[in-house]
């Protein structure tokens, strides 16, 4: 398996923009569930259903890794739940049976396996090498127009270009 968002990148992305990061999740495997599909009687029964945003685990019947994701969030934030998500299963934090739930307010905080995730959803999503291209060789000139065309939120992609060294 793929330990890192590049080597996802090299075996599924297609090099169109924005990245399919369902079609890449699906392509490792991964199977997708929004949280509104998930029934209260089922063993994806998901605790504090309305706080969360997304949800690393395996499914029941199958042991495929399983990714859940509110599909009423923007598509921005959904996108990159998704990202997020499949980060915890590649970067090994759902073995043995380890479920990872995210809220919003758990993505901001300090934990190495949050901010681990975060970083292979931003790789994933807004790739280095896209990046450069797009910050030298296009028409978008504001970090908005760049989030726009990457299909990410303005805070991500500032966060993305710094990280990249392209901003202070």
């Amino acid at each position: 398996m793929a330990a890192t968002a590049q080597d996802l990148l090299d075996l599924y992305w297609d090099l169109k923009l924005p990245v399919d990061v369902v079609g890449i999740a699906a392509a490792w495997g991964a199977l997708l569930l929004p949280l509104e599909n998930v029934l209260p009687d089922t063993d994806l029964t998901v605790h504090q259903q309305d706080e969360i945003s997304g949800q690393a685990s395996h499914d029941p019947a199958t042991g495929r890794p399983l990714i859940l994701y509110r599909a009423t969030e923007p598509l921005v934030r959904s996108r990159f739940t998704i990202a997020h998500e499949l980060g915890h299963h590649v970067l090994g934090h759902t073995t043995a049976g380890i479920c990872c739930r995210d809220t919003h307010a758990q993505r901001m905080n300090h934990d190495p396996k949050e901010r681990a995730a975060n970083a292979f959803a931003a790789a994933l999503l807004m790739p280095a090498d896209a990046i450069k291209t797009a910050v030298y060789h296009s028409k978008y000139r504001t970090v908005e127009d760049l989030a726009k065309f990457f299909v990410v939120s303005a805070e991500s992609m500032s966060y993305r270009l710094k990280n990249l060294g392209y901003l202070d």
